[in-house]
């Protein structure tokens, strides 16, 4: 298994900056803290196989949606999780 930075740094290099553009900074380093290690390398796994894709957001990843391995993330769902609009501390 490589590590969790190793396969952050991957996952960086296929970001969609569009996508990326409509993400509030904070979720995204709410999802980054937050993800375990085995979820962050199964990511690394389906990029480098890059013929695989989510029919449906299995995690409401925001990853999984900004490196375009899935069309679907739920915003509002997301915001709700959040305390005030924002992650938690």
């Amino acid at each position: 298994m490589l590590s969790k930075d190793i396969c952050l740094k991957y996952i960086d290099t296929k970001v969609i900056e569009e996508r990326l553009d409509q993400i509030d900074p904070d979720f995204l380093e709410y999802e980054v803290k937050m993800i375990s290690r085995e979820d962050i390398n199964r990511i690394h796994n389906v990029l480098v196989v890059q013929d695989f894709k989510f029919e449906e957001n299995p995690h409401n990843s925001i990853l999984l949606y900004i490196t375009g391995l899935t069309d679907q993330f739920d915003f509002e769902a997301m915001r709700s999780n959040m305390i005030g609009g924002a992650p938690p501390d």
